[in-house]
């Protein structure tokens, strides 16, 4: 209930079912200064560890700290549900509860009492939590709530996404390498075979000095012989008897 008129008004609440609903009454008394009040109606703790309410009151009657539906607990110390829970009234106007060694099962909703002013609390427990603030300001003073916010899963998630990410890239840049690498070996194979079908040989060009080559030639005289034929030689003949 945000912004209250300074007026005393009945309210009750109530719980729908199949039989005679369940009702409860309440007197809401609107007053310049609040006779209880706490410094967050919403708090959270880890657990295993401790948490703090502070109750602030102004008027008298037997200080309480109770679970809704449970037990509470009025003197220094006692417990709710295995969380031990101590009270401390020393400063004036201030009695503060402090919940030691929490586990899962002190969630829920508590109060704080003094005469017949009551407060409601509710506590969070749990393993991780991420806090955020918000303020507002009513007639009666500014009211803090603080807020719980569960982002593990959400953590959980982006962490599975990345290394699913991580992995592929991985498998990616493996198989290139490898399809690089066969790719490499048969171009070498194929150029090894290229070059075994070719023969080299080198040429080379002596030059030799001209005395050398006259040494080694050899000069020969052809000389060609003309042979007549029979018949002319006959002619000769008979040409000289004449």
């Amino acid at each position: 209930m945000k912004r209250p008129t300074n007026r005393n008004t009945d309210y009750w609440c109530v719980v729908e079912k199949s039989g005679p609903d369940i009702r409860h009454y309440f007197h809401l008394s609107v007053t310049s200064t609040p006779s209880l009040y706490v410094d967050h109606q919403e708090v959270t703790g880890i657990i295993g560890e401790n948490v703090t309410i502070n109750c602030h009151y102004s008027n008298t009657g037997i200080m309480r700290w109770c679970r809704l539906g449970k037990n509470c607990v009025t003197g220094p110390s006692g417990s709710i549900d295995g969380t031990r829970v101590t009270i401390d009234a020393q400063p004036s106007k201030v009695f503060t509860v402090t919940m030691s060694e929490l586990n899962a099962e002190s969630s829920g909703w508590y109060w704080c009492s003094t005469g017949n002013f009551q407060m409601p609390v509710h506590v969070t427990v749990s393993e991780n939590h991420f806090t955020t603030t918000n303020s507002y300001s009513t007639d009666v003073g500014t009211i803090t709530t603080v807020a719980n916010k569960q982002n593990s899963i959400g953590l959980k998630s982006l962490i599975i996404r990345l290394s699913v990410l991580a992995f592929i890239v991985i498998v990616g840049l493996i198989v290139w390498f490898m399809l690089r690498l066969k790719q490499t070996k048969a171009e070498s194979s194929s150029r090894t075979v290229v070059d075994e079908g070719i023969t080299f040989s080198t040429v080379k060009h002596n030059n030799e000095t001209s005395s050398q080559t006259q040494e080694d030639a050899i000069y020969s005289e052809v000389e060609f012989i003309r042979e007549n034929s029979p018949q002319r030689s006959n002619a000769e003949s008979d040409v000289e008897v004449m």
